[in-house]
């Protein structure tokens, strides 16, 4: 399994952009100016799909949000309960 889901095109355009970059020579790095001009950098994401990152908290927010629906419903109908318990032995009908 690969870490990182990168096609080859793409790999080899994004190490064209970074050695440079990487340079011992501080002379002979290329500017930020010429960075935002390199074609990896300026071509912008070539997919739509998200980052696994975004699915999995997409995943942890559903779950956060199925969690507080259900205690939500837990606590409507402990109240619902409680609204039927009589506190001065007289039971009440609804």
């Amino acid at each position: 399994m690969e870490k990182y889901d990168f096609s080859e095109e793409d790999a080899s355009s994004m190490a064209d952009f970074l050695l440079p970059l990487l340079d011992f020579v501080p002379e002979k790095r290329p500017t930020a100016a010429v960075c935002l001009q390199h074609p990896w950098f300026s071509a912008g994401p070539r997919t739509l799909e998200p980052s696994v990152a975004n699915v999995q908290h997409a995943a942890i927010d559903e779950e956060i949000s199925e969690k507080m629906q259900r205690e939500k419903a837990g606590h409507e109908a402990v109240e619902v309960g409680m609204g039927n318990m009589a506190i001065d032995g007289n039971s009440k009908q609804l």
